[in-house]
């Protein structure tokens, strides 16, 4: 399992720190984990499937279903 930043999660996503932080504030984005008191992270994996979440929605609306 990889651990990313958040500033790589902010460029796989294709959104700002600042969305990122009101994304997880509303529970609609992967959770952080703690690496240290100072430091967070956030799963590679879990950040891949949200995307692949958001692609399949997209899919859904275009088909009509």
């Amino acid at each position: 399992m990889e651990l990313i930043t958040r500033r790589e999660a902010a460029r796989r996503a294709s959104l700002s720190i600042s969305t990122i932080k009101r994304l997880e504030a509303d529970g609609d984005f992967p959770a952080r984990v703690a690496v240290s008191p100072n430091r967070i992270a956030y799963s590679a994996d879990e950040l891949d499937q949200w995307i692949s979440r958001r692609i399949a929605e997209r899919d859904e609306m275009a088909a009509g279903t």
